[in-house]
């Protein structure tokens, strides 16, 4: 699936995700609620609710929720990474985060396997790309692998090199 096929937030344009409740389907269009759009904007796609990744709890996911369980990640910390979210933390490079809270968020992030599709299956494993990967997150740049597809390992946090602030 390529990124218009999936709910990636890496997009190459200005594309906005909305997650919206269908009232009806009739034959010329669908009814939806709770949209976050301004008047006239079209909707491009509709995709099934996912209930690992959006946060309804009382939403229905139909014949897609059995595709939306995801077996844990084991998180390792290379000791240069842990050695640099020490020092991040006491620069208060992430401003609203304790050490702990940003270790959290890291690792949730990555639990996720943000890498683009492609890298995450077998087909195409002789690119480069491969090997590593970076994300940013408050201000960092967080390079990390995976070992295996259940298996990342955190291997630096740098100053972002873009900052978002």
């Amino acid at each position: 699936m390529g990124v218009f096929a999936t709910r990636s937030p890496h997009r190459p344009n200005p594309i906005g995700l909305s997650l919206v409740e269908i009232e009806k389907v009739e034959n010329n269009g669908i009814w939806i609620r709770g949209i976050d759009l301004l008047d006239g904007t079209p909707v491009l796609d509709i995709k099934p609710y996912l209930p690992s990744v959006e946060a309804k709890p009382e939403a229905l996911s139909g014949w897609s929720g059995e595709l939306a369980s995801v077996p844990a990640t084991q998180i390792e910390w290379s000791e240069q990474a842990a050695n640099a979210l020490d020092r991040a933390s006491s620069v208060n490079i992430a401003v609203n985060l304790t050490r702990t809270a940003l270790r959290e968020m890291i690792e949730q992030t990555i639990s996720l396997d943000p890498r683009p599709l492609v890298y995450q299956t077998e087909s195409g494993s002789e690119s480069h790309y491969r090997d590593s990967h970076v994300m940013q997150i408050e201000n960092l740049d967080v390079h990390f692998y995976f070992k295996s597809h259940q298996h990342a390992v955190i291997l630096d946090l740098k100053p972002a090199t873009l900052s978002t602030r």
